[in-house]
């Protein structure tokens, strides 16, 4: 029996002829390592999978190289896949629980692949989509890579973003940019073992093409939002062809490992381009999996899996599970390098053996699923989950428990849900064969409940293991004075927690109103001495109320004015944890209006 459909819409091909595993020579003790990932791209969105409107000749040649993974698992969102790919471990511990609102920031505790990669002689480099922190200590240039493009978010055309912690502007597409620095960082390092990540944004909204591209799909009778996704996974695939000829170029392709990947299932809508059709969905879709991004359906977190090495690994299918979970510790072992001593460990496995034989021994591990953002009971908060946060203080930690969760496992060719997922009405537990119902139709868990009820233990067991995590649904810790930095922004959306009516969104605090409305923050003072608080951020107009800030047992207040920003008295910051408080203690003259409609950063400048 075929346990996962294979990409290619011939459903019914058998698995792949069996073959001797070659021995990895001596020579190759050390590959380079090209990981590409792209961004809410779907298992349908490549020509290779049976889409007809896809032209993505240069992946889809890739895939016909390398060995195809058709039951790889990711998370349903951006920043869990991306934590759990760099740490191999699952998401949850380390510190990343959502996407916004502070619940993106990659635990300084964790030690990420490019770190241990880097111990092992490899030069290191990520150019694109980071997503995994946004200040000191948390960005790619702090977290093992030699070199480093930080993207800003989701600019696609003219993209600008951060060099090595320096913003640059330009007036190329990200695709082409990101490819560029990529194709000089392979010739600059062809002589020596490099590790080489290209996290894509594409096609990540707000979809965005070179209009002729555009134009050439509306010209095939197709209407946005489809003619644009199309035009960018062409714009895609050409640069990500580029890229493989100058490992060919450089005569380093037979010794260099590619691997491709995504981060989630499709998204269906797009805030430039509008919601997909019910017939484009259709079209996305060749194979009816169930769901989308952000959820917790086939369609929400499988994703392609492509691994080259030409000589080494012969292609062909593989159809035993595999996740995210598995690449970090797959890429250590094939370099030869060994995680430091008291290393907390990988949730995932060795693949390695896999990719040279489909026969190789696999043991069937569970895969656990989790949604991101938690549920929270006994916490009153109307607001959505996509726009406004709870800070997860330790008060609200404790809250969270087992019950109220939308979790899952999927082990060998089951797969359990527990919970409500994305809206849709379903019974707290769900069950189903993936092997002979990969599209999710039917609920089995009534005619099996003892092995729905076995499942279910395991994932609260392991659900309550990571409750017990110290990273574990954790706010950031920010660094004041970092590596000696002069300047060090705390994020105003990332609080350790919040009084009153404030309102912590994606990128900014809101609704300063009341008297008492305060926010808490942890930093870590590195560099200690003298330094200068100012607030920044967005009010209507001049209103009178008064802020008040305390850190290190000093207290200031100053007036909001109806500026962009607000700079207070130098404080002194010994080094070491403490705790910020940001609190309003006088009210608005202006009835109505916030003092603060938006506070997005308290930025420490170092007095000299």
């Amino acid at each position: 029996m075929i346990p996962r459909f294979p990409l290619s819409l011939a459903l019914l091909l058998p698995f792949a002829t069996a073959f001797a595993a070659p021995v990895m020579s001596a020579d190759r003790s050390q590959p380079n390592i090209l990981l590409i990932q792209t961004d809410d791209m779907g298992v349908g969105d490549l020509g290779i999978s049976g889409n007809r409107w896809a032209r993505t000749p240069e992946i889809d040649s890739l895939a016909r190289e390398s060995v195809r993974f058709h039951n790889h698992y990711v998370h349903s969102v951006c920043a869990p896949t991306r934590a759990s790919l760099l740490t191999g471990r699952h998401f949850l511990r380390t510190g990343v629980s959502g996407v916004h609102g502070g619940r993106d920031f990659l635990y300084l505790g964790e030690t990420t692949i490019a770190e241990l990669l880097g111990d092992a002689g490899y030069a290191t480099a990520m150019y694109g989509k980071w997503h995994t922190g946004k200040t000191d200590g948390y960005f790619p240039w702090d977290r093992g890579f030699d070199d480093a493009w930080m993207a800003d978010l989701y600019r696609y055309r003219n993209a600008r973003g951060w060099r090595n912690g320096e913003w640059t502007e330009t007036e190329e597409w990200s695709a082409t940019l990101t490819t560029d620095m990529a194709i000089d960082f392979v010739r600059g390092h062809a002589a020596e073992p490099f590790f080489l990540y290209m996290p894509y944004m594409t096609p990540h909204e707000p979809l965005d093409a070179p209009d002729e591209d555009v134009a050439r799909y509306r010209a095939m009778g197709l209407e946005d939002p489809a003619a644009t996704l199309y035009a960018m996974m062409e714009h895609l695939d050409g640069n990500i062809g580029r890229l493989l000829d100058e490992l060919d170029a450089q005569g380093i392709a037979d010794d260099t490992l590619v691997l491709f990947m995504s981060d989630n299932g499709p998204w269906l809508r797009c805030s430039r381009t509008g919601t997909f059709t019910d017939e484009q969905w259709a079209r996305r879709n060749p194979l009816p999996y169930r769901g989308n991004k952000a959820q917790n359906w086939e369609n929400g977190i499988l994703s392609p899996l492509f691994v080259r090495w030409t000589g080494t690994c012969e292609p062909g299918e593989r159809f035993r599970m595999t996740s995210v979970l598995d690449i970090a510790p797959t890429l250590l072992s094939i370099a030869g390098a060994q995680p430091p001593p008291g290393h907390a460990g990988f949730d995932g496995r060795d693949m390695s053996q896999l990719l040279l034989s489909r026969d190789a021994p696999w043991p069937d591990e569970p895969f656990f699923i989790a949604q991101w953002n938690p549920e929270i009971p006994g916490l009153d908060n109307p607001l959505d989950e996509w726009t406004h946060f709870v800070p997860l203080s330790s008060a609200v930690r404790s809250r969270i428990d087992f019950e109220h969760q939308r979790l899952g496992i999927r082990r060998d060719r089951h797969k359990l849900l527990w919970g409500q997922y994305g809206g849709m009405a379903v019974d707290n537990v769900e069950l189903r064969d993936i092997w002979t119902d990969p599209w999710e139709n039917a609920n089995i868990h009534e005619a099996n409940a003892e092995l729905s009820r076995s499942m279910l233990d395991e994932l609260r067991a392991w659900y309550d293991g990571v409750l017990a995590e110290p990273a574990a649904y954790s706010m950031p810790v920010f660094l004041i004075g970092h590596d000696g930095h002069a300047d060090s922004p705390v994020l105003a959306y990332a609080p350790a927690e919040i009084e009153g009516g404030l309102w912590n969104t994606s990128f900014a605090l809101a609704n300063w109103t009341s008297v008492g409305d305060a926010a808490h923050y942890d930093i870590d003072v590195r560099t200690p001495g003298t330094w200068t608080p100012t607030l920044e951020y967005e009010s209507q107009a001049p209103s009178g109320a008064t802020i008040e800030l305390v850190v290190a047992g000093q207290t200031q207040r100053a007036v909001v004015d109806g500026e962009a920003w607000i700079e207070l008295q130098p404080v002194e910051l010994p080094a070491g944890e403490q705790r910020l408080a940001l609190t309003l203690v006088e009210p608005s003259t202006t009835d109505g209006v916030p003092a603060i409609d938006r506070l997005s950063t308290i930025r420490f400048r170092r007095t000299e």
